[in-house]
């Protein structure tokens, strides 16, 4: 993400990254600032610590774009918030997140600035793909993991 920055900034000049990012591990960390200050981009970036999950409503409210630039993912629940706030989405195409993304958004290909600063860009002129969002509730999980038991239990995969 953080060499994709100063290919966004040629595009969208005003564009800022925030950057939510934990102090753990510290060599990553410190790579990370050492990577945003040898780019020259500290004016680009805005460097947040971890948020509790009560406030990343807020800032994902302020974005005007959401990237998960990751390499591999649980299930994804910064995009599926983004994805449920109507916010515009660039993933990474791994894992869980083409399953998790919808509404508004774009997948990449994992370690690819080129491809995350051409999809903001995308994302700045309106085109991206669209879908229906996806809904995430909490019975609907239960009810799926209920049937997955249930048909363990059927086939004696699965013993109580």
């Amino acid at each position: 993400m953080v060499h994709a920055v100063p290919l966004i900034s040629r595009q969208v000049s005003d564009s800022k990254l925030l950057l939510v990012l934990a102090h753990d591990p510290k060599d990553r960390y410190e790579n990370i600032k050492n990577m945003i200050r040898d780019l020259k981009i500290e004016d680009k970036i805005i460097m947040l610590d971890p948020l509790p999950m009560a406030r990343l409503p807020d800032y994902i409210g302020i974005s005007d774009c959401v990237v998960v630039p990751s390499l591999s993912e649980g299930f994804g629940f910064t995009a599926a918030e983004a994805c449920a706030m109507d916010k515009p989405v660039v993933a990474s195409n791994v894992d869980s997140l083409p399953e998790v993304v919808s509404g508004k958004y774009i997948l990449v290909e994992p370690k690819k600035p080129d491809q995350i600063a051409e999809a903001v860009y995308k994302i700045y002129k309106g085109e991206y793909r669209q879908t229906l969002k996806k809904m995430f509730t909490w019975n609907e999980c239960v009810e799926k993991y209920e049937r997955v038991y249930q048909e363990m239990l059927s086939k004696g995969q699965l013993s109580m």
